[in-house]
């Protein structure tokens, strides 16, 4: 929870554990599989996990938005996961006067516990997925 003055907070990192991170599963979601609508469909998402065999509840989500900037990786935590003691976060708040390093996370270095295929989708299916999310 934030506490102090948030207006003076403008560069934000969060850091975890590397060895309690790389115990938790990492899933990487699709916009479709097998012809299914994965992205805005919660209950497909979990359908998804299920079928390779994880649970829904404790696997992060990791997918990449693609959007006028270009492509952007994202990483969903589970309430359950981020509610767990299986894994600590910290979050490290600078104020403009201070530095906080400008580390990007590579999520291409992530190995162990990471399960389907890391893609940035340009499909016809990831267009009717904005449209879908546009409304």
């Amino acid at each position: 929870m934030a506490t102090g003055r948030p207006d003076l907070c403008v560069t934000t990192k969060v850091e975890v554990d590397e060895d309690a991170f790389n115990k938790i599963t990492k899933i990487w979601i699709p916009t479709t599989h097998d012809g299914t609508q994965l992205w805005s469909h919660p209950a497909n998402i979990d359908n998804y996990i299920l079928g390779l065999g994880k649970d829904p509840k404790q696997s992060l989500r990791l997918s990449i938005s693609s959007g006028s900037g270009g492509a952007n990786e994202q990483l969903l935590i589970p309430p359950e996961v981020a509610n767990s003691n299986a894994i600590v976060f910290w979050v490290d708040c600078k104020t403009k006067h201070d530095h906080v390093s400008d580390d990007k996370v590579d999520y291409t270095k992530w190995k162990k516990n990471v399960y389907g295929e890391r893609r940035e989708d340009k499909s016809q299916d990831w267009k009717d997925t904005q449209a879908v999310r546009n409304g």
